[in-house]
């Protein structure tokens, strides 16, 4: 679940109230957001560290690790688990550098409880307004990305079952419909024991799908697995696998706002983030590890779809539909709380009212609307995936944690010790833009093969685009 804090006052989902695109609005909209974080800025929080380390967990799990194991199909055996520990590492060293970034700007009393108080803080006002852009762009295309994972799930798990003809828009229709339920939940407190419920049927779904490759341990449709990537993979291939892995890890954008709700926030650079990245690594690993030794190269880049059809492969899409399903609601309940805000100034003072609600409701349609047409431009998972991984994944887990160190250290006239300072500058002026250029290139090119091979956006398709 890909949600956030459900206690934050601000989150960079928060800052997101209108998709990109509605001209000067969007700039005023930035400044009301950076207010509203400053305003909010010293609240005291409660989550222990353990207690924040399952938020960490829960945010990025169950959608990173679908497509894990295409990612090793695409690098083989060496380099997959070599990809994913380093990625894992770096992750863990990105939030200890956002850590330390909190601890020296908070002496100071200045807030450091988001991304876009970071920037501002050690940046000018560009720089903060194009961070929050940044970060609100990441999150919008995030309700998308559900909505298109809890498509492929819902025709993995019932599509074999029900033998209907419906294209995969169609099976998407059925998605939207099935979230107008929990989009009316307004608040964080009306979603809290549907959150809970998802991160249990996360974990669940997990161990069936392992145990389920255990069993269907046959050799009929399994090609061989490799070492090292295989022959015909070229530079611009693995880069595109590396933004999948670099997506999983791809939750530095709630670390700060996590921290603000830490009874003992310095806690979390010493403890929260490494357990909670060695235990990402681990079920990483061993999910990929299972799925590319049971199917080879030929793993699905949904991981659902490497399962043979049967009752359990029916489970595991109800339970992973579900999680999907409450990802998307928590992750909207700020945007749409944030855009009701800004259209609809008079609803908070009748937050009750029929006409509240309605524009409410409204809202949420908008937003699913908005959604369809981009999960249908881009319909297939791994190369989305990769996309946000390359474009946002790459300067959200490198860039901004560095610069937001090196930057208030700067301010603080305190010396950086050479390590530091020589990792910080290979995440800013190396890996940032290789990801960027050589990942976006290679999700890009794939997305015009699958475009050429399946057909274009609103083509019909049976059984999805896993």
């Amino acid at each position: 679940m890909d949600g956030g804090s459900v206690q934050q006052s601000v989150s960079p989902a928060r800052l997101v109230s209108s998709a990109p695109g509605q001209g000067e609005a969007v700039p005023l909209l930035i400044e009301e957001a950076l207010v509203e974080a400053r305003q909010t800025a010293h609240k005291s929080g409660q989550n222990g560290w353990l207690g924040t380390a399952f938020v960490i967990v829960g945010s990025t799990l169950g959608t990173g690790v679908l497509a894990m194991p295409s990612a090793f199909g695409t690098l083989g055996w060496v380099c997959g688990i070599i990809a994913c520990g380093l990625c894992g590492i770096a992750s863990t060293y990105s939030g200890m550098l956002l850590s330390w970034t909190r601890q020296e700007l908070t002496k100071r009393n200045v807030p450091c409880n988001s991304f876009s108080d970071a920037a501002a803080a050690i940046g000018k006002p560009w720089q903060a307004k194009l961070t929050t852009g940044l970060i609100m762009i990441n999150w919008v295309l995030l309700l998308p990305y559900y909505l298109m994972a809890s498509a492929n799930s819902i025709v993995q798990g019932f599509g074999f079952r029900l033998r209907t003809d419906l294209c995969y828009y169609e099976w998407a229709l059925v998605v939207m419909a099935l979230l107008l339920v929990p989009l009316q939940q307004r608040n964080f407190h009306e979603l809290h024991l549907w959150a809970m419920l998802s991160d249990l049927s996360a974990v669940v779904f997990l161990v069936i799908v392992l145990f389920s490759l255990g069993l269907q341990h046959d050799h009929t449709d399994k090609v061989p697995t490799s070492a090292l990537p295989p022959s015909g993979e070229t530079l611009i291939n693995a880069y595109g696998a590396l933004s999948t892995i670099v997506f999983s890890f791809q939750s530095q954008s709630l670390f700060l706002e996590a921290m603000k709700e830490m009874k003992a926030p310095e806690q979390f650079g010493t403890r929260t983030v490494p357990l909670s990245n060695f235990f990402l690594t681990l079920v990483y690993v061993a999910t990929a590890a299972t799925a590319y030794g049971m199917r080879g190269a030929r793993v699905a880049s949904f991981l659902p779809a490497a399962m043979h059809d049967n009752w359990l492969k029916t489970i595991v899409g109800v339970l992973l539909l579900y999680h999907i399903i409450i990802a998307y609601a928590i992750t909207h309940q700020p945007l749409a709380d944030r855009t009701q805000n800004w259209f609809f100034k008079r609803d908070a003072s009748a937050p009750k009212s029929t006409a509240s609600r309605l524009h409410w409701a409204a809202i949420g349609v908008g937003y699913l609307i908005f959604s369809y047409g981009v999960a249908n431009a881009i319909p297939f998972f791994a190369d989305f995936q990769g996309i946000i991984g390359a474009a946002l994944g790459a300067p959200i887990v490198f860039f901004f944690p560095a610069w937001f160190f090196l930057g208030a250290m700067k301010q603080a006239k305190k010396k950086v010790h050479t390590a530091h300072r020589v990792v910080c500058i290979v995440y800013m002026v190396v890996i940032t833009p290789l990801f960027i250029v050589l990942g976006l290139w290679s999700s890009i090119k794939s997305l015009r093969e699958d475009w050429s091979l399946f057909g274009l956006p609103f083509s019909c398709h049976l059984v999805g685009y896993s």
